[in-house]
């Protein structure tokens, strides 16, 4: 009896120092080799930790704070004020159908090109520069006669080109971003450069039919848009953007680093 009294005597004094050992060292019940954290006894609790990357948002997302962005795309359809008052000159030909014929419109563009740098984890600034040309045509109908006294009508083709060159500076908002998804609008403002060109293959009997209308441009650009980036690694990209920045729509290429 006296010898089994001993036995459990003893059995509980180890597991009583086993016990106390165990409260004192966190390798037992915490991993060390996570470096990245604190979550042990005597430092922070597992809440804690949690807490502390709340208050610290952005960190895993592929927006942050003192990264840059590069991107080019092209943009559809071309709604350049230069472009869109061109065209309206040219629409009041069609109703002489007897003197103007064979209308053509063509452009190439909008391409864009933009750079920019995160402020803050949701806020970033931007420089962005677009560009354009567009060609109107249409052949004027001259009547005449051949070399044999026959009567004919002379196609002389004319028309009007010109460029719109663009460059503004911009405030984005990046409403969510992820580790491979960045949403955002922004708004920016700068400097418009239009040009526009009347051409004839003959000067003499095709003038401008508009020199007497005023040509005048808007030296200001605007732009104001949405858009999404997507990441298929951490540097590189596509975008797509809709809204108002001299195109509806864009889509195209970008670069983090």
């Amino acid at each position: 009896m006296k010898k089994l009294s001993f036995t459990l005597i003893a059995i509980f004094l180890l597991f009583g120092l086993t016990e106390a050992s165990s409260i004192n060292d966190p390798i037992l019940n915490f991993p060390t080799n996570n470096s990245n954290t604190l979550d042990i006894w005597g430092h922070s609790s597992p809440d804690e930790v949690l807490k502390r990357r709340k208050r610290r948002p952005g960190r895993r997302n592929i927006y942050q704070k003192g990264k840059s962005f590069v991107a080019f795309g092209y943009g559809y359809p071309n709604f350049s004020f230069n472009y869109l008052m061109t065209y309206g000159r040219t629409m009041a030909f069609s109703l002489e159908p007897s003197l103007y014929a064979d209308f053509k419109n063509s452009t190439l563009g909008v391409f864009h090109f933009r750079y920019e740098y995160a402020l803050w984890d949701i806020f970033g600034i931007s420089m962005r520069t677009r560009f354009s040309n567009y060609d109107v045509s249409w052949n004027l109908l001259v009547p005449g006669f051949d070399e044999d006294g026959n009567e004919i009508t002379k196609k002389i083709k004319s028309g009007y080109n010109g460029i719109t060159a663009d460059m503004t500076v911009r405030i984005d908002w990046h409403i969510y971003t992820s580790m491979k998804i960045d949403l955002y609008t922004g708004m920016g403002f700068g400097y418009s450069f239009n040009m526009m060109n009347y051409y004839t293959s003959d000067k003499e009997l095709a003038k401008d039919p508009n020199k007497d209308l005023p040509y005048f441009t808007i030296p200001v650009a605007f732009e104001a848009t949405t858009g999404i980036r997507y990441f298929f690694t951490p540097g590189f990209g596509i975008y797509a953007e809709i809204g108002y920045a001299q195109s509806a729509a864009e889509l195209g290429l970008t670069f983090r680093f």
